[in-house]
């Protein structure tokens, strides 16, 4: 009996514990509901990660471009992109964002590495 009521002391000394340290925040990307959205312009190129797609606006602040169809890299045109920032990637260069929807528009921008 005193063996059970020691292990019963136990387990809700333990629940007590984890119960006063706070969980750990989990990395959220925006959705449709909670971000506003916004619009971006400038030039893409490859990240220096595999398969990232960076944008680089015309006052030098970079974005990683992230969704389900994105630009090509080999254009040399201008893209403006609809969608919101926020978030988390491994691409580890700018501001990552969520492409909603874009399109190609008339700045000239030098044609990426991969393309020549």
């Amino acid at each position: 009996m005193q063996s059970s009521r020691s292990l019963l002391t136990l387990a809700l000394a333990a629940a007590f514990m984890l119960e006063s340290f706070p969980a750990p925040l989990a990395a959220k990307t925006p959705d449709d509901s909670t971000a506003s959205p916004t619009t971006i312009m400038g030039c893409v190129s490859p990240g220096v990660e595999a398969k990232c797609v960076i944008l680089t606006t015309s006052d030098g602040k970079t974005y990683s471009l992230h969704g389900k169809s994105l630009p090509s890299l080999d254009k040399g045109l201008g893209v403006t992109a609809k969608g919101a920032a926020g978030g988390v990637d491994t691409c580890q260069q700018g501001t990552v964002f969520q492409v909603n929807s874009w399109s190609w528009n008339r700045t000239k921008c030098p044609k990426s590495a991969k393309s020549q």
